[in-house]
């Protein structure tokens, strides 16, 4: 079990051709999490887009960034507010 002040964990990215980059995350389950996208590591963390953000299901859980597609790198940051 996670305790609730463990921060979140990306714990595999997998790409795909036709769904962007599937994200597996881990977050103490009903915290609240976003996880950021960005394709350059320079802006400070404000710039970074909002890929999705919401509660924490029970569990490790997927989360697809469909945009990834359109860059030919990008960067992922999982942080609780």
């Amino acid at each position: 079990d996670l305790s609730p002040d463990t921060q979140p964990l990306i714990l595999a990215i997998t790409l795909t051709s036709t769904q962007g980059s599937l994200l597996t995350l881990s977050v103490t389950p009903g915290q609240y999490y976003t996880l950021l996208a960005t394709t350059n590591l320079l802006p400070p963390i404000p710039a970074w887009s909002v890929v999705t953000t919401g509660p924490a299901p029970l569990g490790p859980f997927v989360v697809p960034d469909p945009e990834a597609t359109n860059y030919p790198q990008r960067f992922y940051r999982a942080r609780t507010p």
